[in-house]
């Protein structure tokens, strides 16, 4: 009987709107994890930056494979809880200020039409808070009588990851490149030429270089971005370049590092 009232009162508090519950919760300090590590095979990976060993580049297909360590926060306990009673309160909240703000754009609609498309879309979204209502109430109330922590471990996963780049990839070198723009071996340069190197931010350590002057076995952050597309008119032969698929990235630039800084990169500290 207890249950069931707590379970009705709960339900009647957020549906109506009339406020938030409070209880005394045990929460782990999920910036404190532990660490777990793992190996995978090659994945394509999403836009960012990131940090690794250069295992080969190939400067005719502009491709480069990149030995990198991914870290991520996961439960600790897969089969505990996965948020505590106020976040559960906070999600139930927001879930009913959505529905409420979709209810209130539909009465302000100027047409019927418009209404009608309103309303279709406040049924949808209070029919998807409906479905999973009774799982949240549960864990609400689980949270509520028994808190138990929400705690997480770091899983650091090690991958080779194979990239392709743009055409006007920008790659900075540590040490002067020994090979030309001609592809000409370079063993010494002129101060003019140096300066030339440096590009526009002289200040800054290290020259520009090209795919290339990188050698495997050098430690390389790199900028993975989305990639750029020109969309094809309708007049374009059928030599005209395909769009790529969806989601497709491509390495934008290439920093050379030290093997210090990847370390710590790879730890996941500054």
């Amino acid at each position: 009987m207890r249950s069931s009232a707590v379970s009705l009162a709960i339900a009647a508090s957020f549906l109506l709107g009339l406020g938030r519950a409070h209880a005394q919760v045990v929460v782990t300090n999920p910036d404190q994890p532990g660490t777990k590590t793992q190996t995978t095979g090659a994945e394509p990976l999403p836009p960012g930056e990131y940090v690794g060993k250069l295992l080969s580049v190939n400067a005719g297909s502009n491709s480069l494979v990149v030995q990198v360590t991914l870290h991520h926060r996961v439960l600790k306990n897969p089969d505990g809880p996965t948020r505590t009673f106020e976040q559960i309160t906070t999600d139930l909240d927001n879930g009913v200020a959505d529905i409420g703000q979709v209810q209130r754009n539909a009465v302000m609609s100027r047409s019927l039409a418009e209404y009608q498309r309103a309303r279709a879309e406040a049924d949808k979204a209070t029919g998807k808070f409906q479905k999973g209502l009774q799982k949240q109430l549960d864990e609400l109330q689980a949270q509520h009588f028994t808190p138990l922590p929400v705690e997480y471990v770091t899983l650091s996963e090690r991958k080779d990851a194979h990239f392709t780049t743009a055409k006007d990839v920008k790659v900075r070198l540590r040490e002067l490149p020994t090979i030309d723009e001609d592809g000409r071996v370079k063993p010494k340069y002129t101060a003019d030429e140096i300066r030339k190197l440096k590009g526009d931010e002289p200040d800054q350590p290290g020259y520009n270089g090209k795919l290339r002057n990188l050698s495997p076995g050098e430690f390389v952050r790199i900028t993975v971005a989305p990639k750029q597309v020109q969309p094809r008119t309708e007049d374009a032969g059928e030599d005209a370049p395909r769009q790529s698929p969806k989601n497709a990235t491509e390495v934008t630039a290439i920093t050379v590092i030290t093997r210090e800084q990847a370390v710590l990169a790879e730890a996941g500290r500054p």
